[in-house]
Formats: C-alpha cells, sequence, structure tokens
C-alpha cells in the first residue's frame, strides 16, 4: 500500500486499478485477483469487497466470472477494466501484474481512439499496443486521454520500474 501512495501521491485513491494473476487451477486458468470498483486502493481489506478473485471473462455477456467468500458483499463488482486485464492474462501468459494508473510516461505506444473504459475495443487495442513493445512482459502503454495500463511479472517490479518515470501532470494542447 505504501508503493501506491508513492504513485498516485495521495491516500483515499479510488481511481485506476490493480490486478495479480494467481493461478488456481481448480478455479480456472488464467485466475487473477483485481481490485473492486470504486474501493479506496490506499486501504485493500477485504476479500469480496475491495479485492476480488476473477476466475474467467464471459465475453459474449461482458461479464467477470468471480469466486466469493461466503461473506462476501452483494454489492461488491471487479473493476470495469476487468474484461482488460483478462484479455491481457491470456494473450501472455509470462505477465504476473497489471496496474492502470491515471498519469503519463513520455514516448509510450499510445491508443488512437478514446474508447471508453472497459470495453473490448479498448481491451483490443492495448493488446495490440503490448504486442508492439519490445517487452509485453513488462512495459506501459498510453490510453488516449486516460492515463496508462502498465504490465510486469508483479507488482513489486511494476512499482520498481515505473513508479520513477510517471508524470503526474501532463500539459493539455488545445
Amino acid at each position: 500500500m505504501k508503493q501506491l501512495y508513492k504513485i498516485y501521491g495521495i491516500t483515499g485513491a479510488s481511481y485506476g486499478n490493480l490486478s495479480a494473476r494467481e493461478r488456481i487451477p481448480e478455479l480456472s486458468n488464467d485466475t487473477f485477483w483485481m481490485t473492486g470498483r470504486g474501493v479506496d486502493k490506499s486501504n485493500l481489506q477485504l476479500i469480496g469487497k475491495d479485492i476480488l478473485l476473477v476466475k474467467d471473462f464471459d465475453y459474449k455477456n461482458h461479464e467477470a466470472i468471480l469466486s466469493m467468500p461466503p461473506n462476501y458483499n452483494p454489492k461488491a463488482r471487479v473493476s470495469v477494466d476487468a474484461v482488460e486485464h483478462s484479455m491481457i492474462y491470456k494473450a501472455f501468459p509470462e505477465i504476473g501484474a497489471i496496474i492502470h494508473v491515471h498519469a503519463w510516461i513520455n514516448g509510450v505506444f499510445c491508443t488512437r481512439q478514446n474508447y471508453p473504459c472497459g470495453t473490448i475495443e479498448l481491451a483490443q487495442e492495448v493488446l495490440d499496443l503490448l504486442s508492439r513493445t519490445d517487452n509485453p512482459v513488462s512495459t506501459a502503454v498510453g490510453l488516449k486521454n486516460h492515463g496508462l495500463t502498465i504490465t510486469g511479472k508483479n507488482l513489486q517490479e511494476i512499482f520498481e520500474k515505473f513508479s520513477s518515470k510517471l508524470l503526474t501532470e501532463v500539459e493539455m494542447f488545445a
């Protein structure tokens, strides 16, 4: 959590998201933990509310398939970007963690359009951009007018490699 504070430079971050792969063969080949929608990223505590286990993604119905504990909060929802994270984990088995942050790094590949969050179109373009990088397993790609998707072998690697490169203020152009 200290790393999240360093990256965002604030406490109580309720925007952005992060996930970490944990392979649980009994559930699925592509399971990962992901932050919930609108939760305080500086205070992640409750499984089934703040952090959710995504077993898979139903692309036809545009719905994350979750594994929830018995005492879960029925109002809890995984981040809308679960579709993007799911597609990235399936396409790149070596990736172990993903962070979406509302900041910038100069010189990254960027989506051509400002797609809405949580759309398959955005996820597909991010996959295409990752494929064009030198190292999709540990890189950052831009989301036009919306920040970055950053990949790594684990969360610690992402924090160590990218936190010092993040620009939290970007000059606006007319």
